[in-house]
């Protein structure tokens, strides 16, 4: 499961809400003084990550945003490729006599 979280007045989010109209959501109200969980969190409760580590971080995270998509088209076919690429791993697999790699 992925969640994404989008901070705003009910005004903002409307519009994000209604792009979606099957999406499920869960709804976190805060009282206009008090700040968000996320802001909240110290920065000691995170793991420190080196420079390097930090950029390979950034670098997942950057392809990750490129291919996210919620156009269940693409999702259909990411999915049908994924099942291919398996079944020829599987099929490659049991002619040369190993065991099936994908059950």
């Amino acid at each position: 499961m992925i969640q994404h979280i989008h901070d705003g007045t009910a005004q903002e989010l409307a519009s994000r809400l209604a792009q979606r109209p099957a999406g499920r959501f869960r709804l976190i109200e805060f009282e206009d003084d008090q700040k968000p969980v996320s802001e909240e969190v110290e920065q000691e409760d995170e793991p420190s990550i080196d420079a390097e580590n930090a950029a390979a971080i950034a670098l997942f995270k950057a392809w990750r945003e490129q291919d996210a998509t919620d156009d269940p088209e693409e999702i259909r076919k990411a999915v049908q490729e994924l099942e291919e690429f398996k079944s020829s791993v599987n099929v490659n697999s049991v002619a040369s006599g190993e065991r099936r790699v994908y059950p």
